[in-house]
């Protein structure tokens, strides 16, 4: 999910910004993973920033669906609402994991779960399988995220991959 934002935020590839026109473009971060977990899971994009949606009309789509997770895009321009928003989420359904994405995240991750616990974990590489073992609660073989296990927060990062890689078809 990129969040509903009160200007047109850019929350892309660990960069965050706000349109300067009415200009914008798809998250390349949603593109990749809605490949990744529509390979184990049916994916629902919801970009309120693209479809121009208030924060009230997002809930009320997030609502109908009851979602097992939700991944949300933040970033340092916008993080304060972002959190804001997704607090909401997980006051209406306490089931509901919030996995993180974002510029702000990947520096300050256990900062952010310590003031923020409602966030169960971040992601530091959108392009990797690991929010699928994650989902499938296989802490064991993640190696770029952090999460909350048994209440204590797990920081794993690996150094940035320099080796090809391929990504499934995005569903976006």
């Amino acid at each position: 999910m990129n969040p509903p934002g009160d200007k047109l935020y850019q929350r892309d590839m660990y960069c965050s910004a706000v349109s300067k026109a009415n200009y914008y473009w798809p998250s390349i971060d949603l593109l990749i993973l809605s490949g990744i977990l529509g390979e184990k899971y049916e994916v629902h994009i919801l970009d309120a920033i693209a479809e121009r949606l208030n924060p009230q009309i997002c809930m009320e789509k997030i609502r109908k669906e009851n979602y097992k997770a939700v991944v949300f895009l933040t970033g340092t321009a916008s993080w304060k609402i972002d959190f804001e928003f997704v607090s909401r989420i997980k006051a209406e359904n306490q089931q509901t994991l919030l996995i993180g994405n974002g510029d702000i995240l990947l520096y300050d991750a256990e900062n952010f779960m310590n003031k923020y616990p409602y966030m169960d974990a971040v992601l530091f590489d959108y392009t990797s399988a690991d929010i699928l073992d994650y989902l499938s609660n296989s802490y064991e073989k993640i190696t770029s995220m952090a999460f909350f296990n048994n209440g204590n927060i797990v920081i794993k990062k690996q150094p940035v991959r320099v080796s090809e890689f391929a990504y499934p078809v995005p569903h976006h």
